[in-house]
């Protein structure tokens, strides 16, 4: 037997399995997480708005985390930075800079960007239920496109 999910629901989460997301996004898309919060400071001084673009991810609300002291991560790839983080409304939301980029080229990379944050997020979900149920995971592919497919097992006593 086999199925095919396409999910797309609003996902709720605290943010250290956020962070964890967007570190897997990025890692999948040729990112590197920021290490120094400083080392980004200098870089947006020097971009203007222009060569800035806002997004929101509306999939994603973050909960409020006390133990969280810094509620935002930053990526980079060349000279395009993502930061990700927390908004006023409580959802996930992008900033991305890149001097000499078009903002439809910096709006593109963003929305690629959540696509594949939500994907994780889902994606981790989805491993932590099929656990949780006793099934075992018996092959993890993902394709040219990015796609996900999981095969899945359960054995019954």
């Amino acid at each position: 037997m086999s199925a095919v999910c396409i999910l797309a629901p609003t996902i709720a989460t605290t943010w250290p399995p956020f962070r964890a997301a967007v570190a897997a996004a990025a890692d999948s898309m040729g990112y590197a997480v920021v290490a120094r919060a400083n080392e980004l400071r200098g870089a947006r001084s020097t971009v203007s708005d222009k060569h800035r673009t806002r997004l929101d991810i509306p999939n994603i609300k973050i909960a409020a985390d006390p133990l969280a002291s810094d509620l935002n991560i930053s990526v980079r790839r060349d000279t395009v930075t993502i930061t990700i983080s927390r908004n006023e409304h409580g959802t996930a939301a992008l900033c991305v800079t890149g001097a000499g980029y078009d903002p439809t080229v910096l709006h593109t990379r963003g929305e690629e960007f959540a696509q594949r944050i939500v994907q994780q997020c889902i994606y981790q979900r989805l491993l932590d239920e099929i656990r949780a149920r006793g099934y075992v995971i018996v092959q993890n592919e993902r394709d040219a496109n990015q796609s996900i497919h999981l095969k899945v097992h359960h054995w019954e006593n």
